[in-house]
């Protein structure tokens, strides 16, 4: 509630009457909360009443059956039929004598239960007067502060805009602040991405400077290979009768080539 009024002793009177009233409701939420608390405990005694008359009835039912089924029985005047119908009976009159007590048990609880249920009702209106009243004394509040404001309090009053317009200036640049850091975040990607292709590159161009040095044009290998020394049977084994060994001729790869 906006209060637009001149600020004059009626609007204080106003005030002090709302005031006065909170006050008065200053346990408004503690008697809800207890009030809750009895209607819970009421409604589970009622489903305990109920629970113990339909349990009643479905006792006599039972016991009616028997003392029927009992009484036609082919066996009951030779098998002890009366007697048993006579303690059936007595069952039947105990569990009967109870139903009268158990219905106006369960009566009065439904009773009980509806006065709590308004007193509830009751105690929730009282809590939301209650916060009516308290919202409406804090405007009538705000509204005499702000139309007989003090220094300091104009001081912060523009301390406090400063902050708000700080925070919307945030608050728009969060969008451009957050597309700055995803191109941060790619960019990163492709300079890593280019550190492991420089890394591949060079691994090449050193595995081409290796392959050059054995196998290029400046005859790195082929010295060797002309020199390489060639163990091999040629034609038949030469046999040493006074040995018995078998001999391996030692010939170079210029000798097979007809070479000095």
């Amino acid at each position: 509630m906006s209060y637009n009024q001149e600020v004059d002793a009626p609007y204080f009177a106003t005030y002090d009457d709302r005031i006065a009233q909170v006050k008065a409701l200053a346990g408004a939420e503690a008697d809800l909360a207890a009030a809750k608390r009895k209607l819970s405990e009421a409604t589970a005694a009622e489903k305990r009443a109920e629970g113990a008359r339909k349990g009643n009835e479905k006792a006599v039912a039972k016991l009616k059956s028997r003392i029927e089924q009992a009484e036609n029985s082919c066996f009951f005047s030779c098998c002890g039929g009366e007697a048993k119908v006579e303690r059936l009976q007595a069952q039947l009159d105990a569990e009967e004598g109870k139903a009268g007590a158990l219905v106006d048990s369960e009566g009065r609880l439904e009773e009980k239960l509806e006065v709590l249920t308004a007193e509830v009702r009751t105690a929730e209106e009282l809590v939301a007067r209650k916060a009516a009243l308290v919202s409406e004394s804090s405007s009538m509040f705000e509204s005499a502060v702000q139309s007989h404001p003090s220094e300091k309090m104009l001081y912060l009053q523009r301390a406090a805009a400063d902050c708000r317009a700080n925070v919307d200036f945030e608050a728009a640049n969060t969008a451009a602040l957050e597309n700055v850091g995803r191109m941060c975040v790619t960019a990163r990607g492709a300079y890593l991405a280019a550190i492991r292709a420089l890394d591949a590159a060079q691994s090449t161009n050193r595995g081409a400077q290796f392959n050059n040095v054995l196998g290029g044009r400046n005859g790195g290998l082929e010295p060797m290979r002309g020199r390489q020394t060639v163990v091999s049977t040629v034609g038949c084994p030469n046999r040493d009768p006074a040995a018995g060994k078998v001999q391996m001729r030692v010939v170079t790869a210029a000798s097979l080539t007809g070479r000095a």
